[in-house]
């Protein structure tokens, strides 16, 4: 590798410079003699991301050396960390990289990375957001660069990411696109929601799109309208659309998200002032939580008391005779011995989708279920005295 030249016209501090000089040394950043594998992968890492947090062409030009290197960490690393940069060196770096289908996502990684850090001058944020344009439209993609385009300028990319040509049934990265929208809470065009729910309700079964239903069912019941109650009551009806109809319904009836207003209103108003719906909501979705990510044995191993108990007892609220059986099984195994023991066997994936049920058992209690506006207003002011 040969030794990187500093701009003359960059005053780097000595701490940079010596940074710098060592990616002369492969073995001082954690690789070998050869530079063909890490020796210490964190070393290598730890010196990419000091880089990049101190931006400068000469960084750009130093991490510049690995993006194509044959070892897929270092160079996933080093084009990470150059865009990261949000130098404007780096521009023709990231347009060279967005177009190479192996590495681009890296690169988008790392647009993200900088953003966060405030790192980006005015033609980066130019610049790089059109050559992401250019990667939103490969054909090929069903991961697309939505979040680093938002990050860049979220007017241009609501402007975008929102048009007929990007928010079609057929667009191969629609679900990614929808995910970034749903996760920003955007509003999405009423009425480009309504064509898109026809042409599901018109399709059948939506096959490979069915997440994508579930997220477009969400957005519309974020608006009010007897056009919109229509399609999503006849989406509740549909056989295919059924399950993520739930979702937009909550939405519509104000109680969208029904467990995290049910989390908020543990945390504001305590078990005891909780209705009845929210408390069967909270039981199951805290067990269900703790199951998806640990198994009932690790469930076990989180709870205290009489949860398990009560969380059957909400099993049996909401129907899931599934999840009944298996949990009954399950406290019964844990009576027999001690807390720890495994209950691998227990596992919970072939109950129902509780996530739903839930979401049906509470759109059907709506009037018993705190609206979701007000419950964060609550949750808010109990934060803020908690801050005072």
């Amino acid at each position: 590798m040969e030794p990187i030249d500093e701009p003359e016209h960059e005053e780097l501090p000595e701490a940079v410079k010596r940074l710098i000089r060592a990616f002369d040394d492969p073995e001082r950043i954690g690789l070998t003699a050869d530079g063909e594998r890490y020796v210490d992968s964190s070393v290598f890492k730890t010196a990419c991301h000091r880089l990049a947090a101190n931006p400068s062409a000469a960084s750009v030009a130093t991490l510049a050396r690995f993006i194509y290197h044959n070892n897929d960490s270092i160079y996933q690393t080093a084009i990470e960390c150059l865009v990261a940069t949000g130098h404007d060196a780096a521009i023709p770096h990231i347009v060279s990289l967005l177009a190479d289908e192996q590495r681009s996502r890296y690169a988008v990684w790392g647009v993200s990375r900088a953003v966060e850090a405030d790192r980006v001058t005015p033609r980066y944020r130019q610049e790089v957001f059109d050559a992401l344009i250019t990667e939103l439209f490969r054909s090929d993609r069903s991961d697309t660069p939505a979040k680093a385009m938002l990050a860049l300028d979220r007017e241009r990319a609501f402007e975008i990411l929102t048009a007929d040509k990007v928010l079609r049934l057929d667009f191969p990265g629609l679900l990614d696109v929808l995910l970034r929208l749903n996760a920003e809470r955007i509003e999405l065009p009423r009425e480009r929601l309504l064509k898109l729910t026809d042409e599901l309700l018109e399709m059948g079964d939506p096959g490979r799109l069915e997440v994508c239903a579930e997220y477009i069912l969400l957005a519309l019941g974020r608006h009010c309208g007897a056009d919109v109650e229509d399609r999503l009551r006849r989406a509740m009806d549909h056989p295919c659309l059924s399950d993520g109809a739930v979702w937009g319904w909550c939405a519509y009836c104000g109680i969208e998200g029904p467990y995290e207003i049910a989390i908020m209103r543990m945390r504001t108003v305590g078990w005891k002032a909780m209705t009845k719906t929210e408390q069967h909501v909270f039981n199951v979705a805290y067990m269900a939580d703790l199951v998806w990510s640990g198994g009932l044995d690790g469930y076990f191993e989180n709870t205290e008391g009489e949860h398990p108990r009560s969380a059957l007892e909400s099993l049996k609220v909401i129907d899931a005779p599934v999840a009944v059986s298996l949990l009954k099984q399950a406290i019964k195994k844990a009576g027999r011995f001690r807390r720890y023991d495994r209950l691998s066997n227990m596992e919970f994936d072939g109950a129902e989708n509780v996530g739903v049920l839930i979401a049906r058992y509470a759109a059907e209690h709506v009037d018993d279920m705190t609206p979701r506006d007000r419950a964060e207003r609550e949750y808010e002011a109990v934060r803020r005295r908690g801050a005072d």
